[in-house]
């Protein structure tokens, strides 16, 4: 499978524009879409060590593009679904748009959508399972301004169906906002490992990770700058040696093969308001 996320200067001054918006306004709008994911090069410091085969050195956290925090706990109650939104989680913001429009609608702060992988290779009966266990997965619950006073004081809650049920109101919350805010809970970034070492060449692997579960991919291509799961270092003639992944330089600055281990360099290429959109298949997006 092959993802091509977009690479951009965060320059955007339009919510969520970030998501597409030329391309979103060319095909039919989602029912909703949830704040992009977003990878950033410049959070990765210049360094260099010795790395054992095997070994992940390099751990890199995503962000949420637009996302909320509640100043108190907010229970939202909509039918048969309730849930508690804690003060202090972080919550991505959440477009309704309105017709034909890719920054304009509604705006609501929600609990994370759930990260659906393609399957349309599965077997019949693998697809099924995996269809099961989807729809037993909690719903997204979601908390609005519906007076435009700058406090949110309604429930909403969305189905796996995307049907949308307007929950009871509640005393006005406060809630504030926050751009590129990384994403708790160490479920959402990359991981890049030295898989393998060897006298000619050496081998990394690149494992994406979101909301906890690894994505499965093959390359990822953000306008200059790209990642393949598997890059291969070529060092037969000399060091350095270098490969890049996700506009970050990872150098071989020398290897042991007999013991197993690399010297290994890298830094990042991008600028610090450069980003990559980390792509998925969700019941969400339908750009990518």
């Amino acid at each position: 499978m092959i993802l091509r996320p977009l690479l951009a200067t965060f320059s955007v001054p339009a919510l969520l524009l970030a998501c597409g918006g030329a391309a979103l306004a060319q095909q039919k709008l989602p029912d909703r879409i949830e704040s992009p994911v977003l990878f950033f090069p410049a959070d990765v410091e210049a360094a260099e060590r010795q790395a054992k085969e095997g070994e992940i050195f390099l751990t890199i956290p995503f962000r949420w593009a637009f996302s909320g925090k509640l100043d108190r706990d907010v229970e939202v109650v909509a039918g048969e679904h309730r849930a508690t939104l804690r003060a202090g989680e972080l919550l991505p913001k959440v477009l309704i748009p309105a017709p034909g429009k890719t920054n304009e609608g509604r705006f609501l702060f929600c609990t994370r959508n759930k990260v659906i992988e393609d399957r349309k290779g599965a077997a019949p009966l693998a697809a099924l399972v995996d269809s099961l266990r989807d729809s037993l997965r909690d719903a997204q619950f979601c908390v609005e301004d519906t007076d435009a006073d700058g406090k949110v004081d309604r429930g909403v809650v969305f189905g796996k169906s995307k049907t949308e049920i307007v929950g009871e109101s509640f005393a006005p919350a406060t809630v504030t906002d926050f751009a590129n805010e990384i994403i708790p809970g160490g479920g959402d970034r990359v991981d890049i490992k030295l898989d393998a070492v060897g006298k000619k060449r050496s081998r990394l692997l690149v494992n994406v990770w979101q909301n906890g579960d690894p994505r499965p991919f093959s390359e990822m291509q953000s306008g200059r700058f790209s990642a393949e799961v598997f890059p291969s270092i070529e060092h037969k003639t000399s060091f350095p040696a270098a490969t890049t992944v996700f506009g970050v330089r990872i150098s071989v600055l020398g290897v042991e093969p007999a013991a197993n281990t690399a010297t290994l360099g890298w830094r990042p290429l991008a600028g610090r308001r450069e980003f990559v959109i980390i792509p998925r298949v969700t019941n969400v997006y339908t750009t990518f």
